[in-house]
């Protein structure tokens, strides 16, 4: 029995795929698509550049928008406040240096914006407060600054100094409030001015005081809104001293105050000037 042999072409063997091949030219194909789209995509925004440029060539200056500047070098107006100053005043300390017949208020300010002047207000009762005076603000808005006042008018008691600050708008507030007890019937003074004269003063002016101790003592004059405008220190022996103004001349209100301090005290007298 023979075998049924199919022709030859039926035995041929199939060619085998080349996968080296494929992938070159699918990555050469990829390749030309990615090439292809940058290409369109950039003449498509060298079209629409082309027609916004003919755009603003046939518009209007003054149909042109202006963009503001975010990012300018603008200064802060004198008339803002800087950013952490939450009162016209910032104080550092209000306190009461008192001597038997002498009280001096002290306060410092670390930083102050707008505050035209301070006013120092005295009471008995810490409800009904009155006015001893005046202190103009130095206006150092970016520095310390240093006060002081003299209350010259002192009796025994218990009595409240309050600290009230004005701005230039006419604005005010309270920023200190201290309690003093004083007691001025106690003779036995080691340091006080005996006269001031003569009174009333022209050019010159002498201090007679005694001390019952040897060594300096400061001279201190003050107008009549409490402002500290002289101070000197000079050496005295024990017994009566006498001491003398010869800048009277220049002094132009009517009624200044006078203190003299040292280690054991101090003491005050006011003085009157011809006017």
């Amino acid at each position: 029995m023979g075998y049924y042999l199919p022709p030859k072409s039926y035995l041929r063997p199939k060619p085998k795929v080349n996968f080296k091949q494929k992938i070159i030219t699918i990555t050469t194909a990829s390749i030309m698509l990615v090439a292809a789209s940058v290409i369109f995509t950039s003449l498509y925004l060298e079209s629409e550049n082309a027609k916004a440029d003919a755009v603003v060539k046939n518009q209007k200056v003054n149909d042109l928008i202006p963009v503001p500047l975010i990012n300018s070098n603008r200064t802060t107006s004198e008339t803002e406040p800087p950013f952490d100053i939450q009162f016209p005043v910032q104080l550092a300390y209000f306190k009461v240096i008192k001597d038997l017949h002498s009280l001096e208020l002290k306060w410092s300010t670390t930083l102050e914006y707008k505050n035209e002047y301070f006013i120092v207000e005295k009471s008995d009762s810490q409800s009904s407060f009155h006015e001893i005076g005046r202190i103009e603000s130095k206006k150092s808005n970016d520095k310390s600054s240093d006060y002081s006042f003299i209350d010259t008018e002192l009796s025994s008691g218990i009595f409240f100094y309050r600290l009230r600050q004005v701005s230039n708008d006419n604005k005010s507030t309270f920023i200190a409030l201290e309690k003093v007890s004083l007691n001025n019937e106690n003779n036995n003074l080691s340091l006080y001015i005996e006269d001031v004269g003569p009174q009333p003063f022209d050019k010159y002016f002498n201090i007679n005081y005694f001390t019952e101790r040897e060594g300096g003592v400061s001279v201190e004059l003050f107008d009549k809104s409490g402002n500290k405008i002289y101070k000197s220190y000079i050496d005295s022996d024990k017994g009566y001293n006498t001491c003398k103004f010869i800048d009277g001349h220049k002094l132009t209100d009517n009624e200044y105050t006078v203190r003299i301090a040292n280690s054991s005290g101090a003491y005050v007298k006011k003085i009157k000037k011809k006017v």
